[in-house]
């Protein structure tokens, strides 16, 4: 495939002709750092390469984009970025534009370029992004909990002790034991678990989990709430401390939680049974890293994910027993 010049960089809708007509190819892109556009007919992979001086990766990872460093000859790499998914072409075109755009006019490193426009397109999506209604009842547990803390232990202790980001290892950190909880509107008390280490306690420390159990209720039934109203609420306590508002609002932003998106929010729901606690033990239903080893070998190691539900109505014990308030005053 003979390298071809093209002025500054081709346009989608004729790249995609040239797609159409299934051959490969390979052409230059016009700039400060060396970098082309490549098409492979064979496993109908789009891909650019950009000239950088290191070995090192973007921070980002993304799902559908291949990110691989390549020696290039003379001691010099290049960073490709490549998809073979069709579907997602054109959107993979552009944003390996905006990269391009990055590195050869405002002349960022490969890696920096990449890390950027990530950052910038992630902004935008998120800025449009409403909560599920899985997602939305799992943080209304998670506040439900932060508001019994903030109760008894106050509001600095109840958001210093929820999770900092949505890949924190467990969803509150107390100072002799971690919290994981989970919130199902279902008929039963039944919880999706969705990763191999979200029942894994942390070394010495106990790990517990808390299940809540909701139904949807009209907005005027007595004792009903909605995610809406109990941040409202929230905001309103916090009025006289604007330090402490402002950190909560970053933590429920971290969760995904948009203040422009509150008629999403809406839906009243009213407790079905009272919380439960239970200790996440050897004897709890549960799948760990040690169970897979323990049931499929040396091969468990190529298990990627594992995703799995568990019905606890059962156990442990129930808000108001002493058992309980022992962990959650």
């Amino acid at each position: 495939m003979k390298p071809t010049a093209r002025e500054w960089i081709i346009s989608w809708q004729n790249l995609e002709g040239l797609i159409a007509e299934g051959n490969s190819f390979r052409m230059l892109v016009a700039g400060n750092r060396q970098a082309c556009i490549s098409y492979d007919a064979v496993r109908t992979e789009l891909a650019v390469e950009i000239e950088q001086e290191t070995t090192d990766l973007p921070r980002v990872l993304p799902q559908a984009i291949s990110l691989q460093v390549r020696k290039a000859g003379q001691g010099k790499q290049v960073l490709v970025l490549a998809t073979e998914n069709s579907e997602l072409r054109r959107y993979f075109y552009d944003f390996s534009v905006e990269v391009l755009e990055l590195t050869q006019h405002k002349l960022l490193s490969a890696c920096e370029a990449v890390d950027e426009a990530w950052q910038r397109w992630g902004q935008l999506i998120e800025q449009q992004s409403v909560l599920s209604r899985e997602r939305q009842v799992g943080l209304i547990g998670e506040l439900q909990l932060l508001q019994r803390l903030s109760g008894t232990r106050g509001w600095t202790y109840a958001i210093d002790a929820w999770h900092r980001t949505a890949r924190a290892e467990h969803d509150f950190c107390l100072e002799r034991c971690d919290i994981e909880v989970k919130t199902t509107t279902a008929d039963r008390r039944i919880h999706t678990i969705g990763s191999i280490d979200q029942l894994l306690p942390s070394p010495g420390r106990p790990l517990y989990l808390l299940s809540f159990q909701l139904a949807i209720a009209p907005r005027l039934a007595a004792n009903s709430f909605s995610l809406a109203s109990l941040v409202e609420a929230f905001m309103k306590v916090l009025e006289a401390e604007p330090d402490l508002q402002k950190l909560l609002k970053e933590r429920l932003e971290r969760a995904g939680w948009r203040q422009h998106h509150t008629t999403y929010y809406q839906t009243s729901f009213v407790a079905r049974n009272h919380a439960r606690l239970m200790l996440v033990d050897e004897s709890f239903p549960r799948i760990v890293p040690q169970t897979l080893v323990d049931g499929l070998g040396s091969v468990s190691s190529r298990i990627e994910s594992v995703m799995y539900s568990i019905e606890v109505s059962d156990l442990g014990w129930q808000e108001g027993t002493a058992e309980f308030e022992k962990v959650l005053p």
